[in-house]
């Protein structure tokens, strides 16, 4: 069946005790929560997966799969891994209460219930919830990743960053910094760390090993309720390869194996040179197609060795390059070059 979302902020009560449900189920009635109960973990997930809540009551003593598990199932199950839980219990020692949060849970409720206690800590991580899913639409526009964090621990990232990095969200929250980024990412993060307009150019390292260059911005937000860390990455791979082609390009202008420059220079629509292309962040290969009938009879004064370095700096299998000039010298004449008009 097709799951609905209610646009009112209801609540699930997850308890075996009939008493409690009763008590409870009034309270929040009685400050405008839907209310909706169950009296198992089956009964429950069945229905937070047919209407999703917007938190999730439950007593730790659960018959069957006790409160724990069924809170990390829950935080494991993506249509409801961001319902906030928040735990009944009546116990009070230290151990239990960690493995709660371990499990997932956001909260504890102890019993016996005040009536103030369970309506303000409902709200408050209902608000938290809400602020999350309002950043998330608003990050969801860009196209720069987002992460925020918490002293590197990472809370929460944007879809463009998932889509960036190669990796699912489910997967990366609640990891550290460290296990995704370069020990020199870090550095530069950390460094940056409160500085509200900070660019670098760094190397972030993807799953599969794959490097990306990124420009990264860093500040400090307030989120869920706290002060937390935000970077954001603009992916700027495309834009480092073309200025590493251009210089090599450059170098390319300049080398020997050509009469100069200028004898490159020739009218296409106008007047046209290598700088212009070169200006216009042309890549070498697309550069080079253009005045390759220019500077070929050039390269068939070349011996084997230069011939090599020249395939190289092209980019071109030096074994197109042997065809090439192979097929010119059977010819025994030059290749004829294009007549190209031009304007006045």
């Amino acid at each position: 069946m097709k799951k609905q979302f209610i646009s009112k902020e209801n609540i699930l009560i997850v308890d075996d005790n009939p008493e409690t449900l009763s008590v409870l189920t009034e309270i929040l009635g009685e400050h405008g929560f839907n209310v909706r109960t169950a009296i198992d973990f089956d009964i429950a997930i069945n229905s937070a997966l047919k209407f999703v809540p917007d938190l999730i009551l439950m007593d730790v003593s659960l018959p069957g799969i006790d409160g724990f598990e069924a809170c990390q199932i829950i935080k494991k199950t993506n249509d409801l891994m961001d319902v906030p839980v928040i735990f009944l219990t009546g116990k009070t020692d230290i151990i239990a209460k960690i493995k709660g949060f371990n499990s997932g849970g956001v909260d504890y409720i102890t019993k016996p219930y005040a009536n103030e206690e369970i309506i303000a800590r409902i709200k408050t991580h209902i608000g938290i919830k809400q602020e999350r899913e309002r950043f998330y639409a608003l990050t969801k526009a860009t196209s720069e990743g987002i992460i925020i964090h918490n002293n590197g621990l990472i809370v929460d990232i944007n879809p463009a960053f998932e889509k960036m990095m190669k990796c699912c969200r489910k997967k990366i929250i609640h990891k550290h910094l460290k296990d995704i980024f370069s020990p020199q990412s870090i550095k530069t993060i950390t460094k940056r760390k409160n500085m509200k307009k900070a660019c670098d150019e760094i190397e972030e390292i993807r799953y599969d090993d794959v490097q990306i260059i990124a420009e990264i911005r860093t500040e400090s937000i307030r989120y869920q309720g706290k002060s937390l860390n935000m970077i954001a990455f603009r992916d700027i791979s495309d834009n480092i390869r073309l200025k590493r082609e251009n210089i090599e390009l450059r170098q390319y202008c300049s080398a020997d194996r050509l009469d100069n420059e200028e004898n490159l220079s020739f009218d296409v629509k106008g007047s046209v040179s290598i700088k212009k292309f070169v200006g216009e962040n042309l890549t070498l290969s697309d550069a080079v197609s253009l005045f390759e009938e220019k500077y070929i009879n050039h390269i068939l004064t070349l011996n084997n060795g230069r011939k090599n370095k020249t395939a190289k700096a092209l980019g071109i299998d030096p074994r197109t390059l042997y065809n090439k000039i192979s097929k010119n010298s059977n010819n025994n004449k030059p290749i004829k070059k294009k007549k190209l008009k031009r304007k006045d």
